[in-house]
């Protein structure tokens, strides 16, 4: 297994994705690439430019299990789907396992479950302190 100095350096990436014309399946091995590392963000990058929905779809799926509502909004966003009701409980599930509590109560907010949404925060705002008691 390739060690992440295999990766490229965020000039040479930044190179690769500006390109206007680049192989397709370059573009998808690079997002593999990231993605054994676990790098979602970066992969997702290369799969977007290459119009890979197989990948996007993968990390879509990652980004559930992982609770990160952001990286899903994204991959929704870039395959032209709508979030799923079921999808994002099960995203919010996960986020609270994560503890991060922010993406579930914003999941619950999107969803209309305002009351969940604000027993949430409030459980945030419990670990922020007041003053400079900390």
């Amino acid at each position: 297994m390739k060690s992440k100095n295999s990766l490229l350096t965020c000039l040479k990436k930044r190179d690769i994705l500006n390109r206007d014309e680049i192989d397709s399946q370059a573009l998808v091995d690079y997002g593999s690439r990231y993605l054994r590392f676990e790098l979602l963000n970066d992969a997702l990058d290369f799969f977007e430019k290459a119009q890979h929905s197989e990948g996007i779809s993968k990390i879509k799926d990652l980004a559930i299990q992982s609770g990160d509502l952001f990286l899903y909004k994204r991959c929704c966003s870039i395959l032209g789907t709508r979030e799923n009701k079921k999808e994002l409980l099960e995203l919010a599930e996960r986020a609270i396992s994560y503890g991060k509590m922010s993406f579930a109560s914003q999941v619950y907010e999107t969803l209309g479950e305002t009351r969940k949404a604000k027993a949430l925060k409030d459980g945030l705002s419990e670990d922020i302190p007041v003053s400079g008691n900390a």
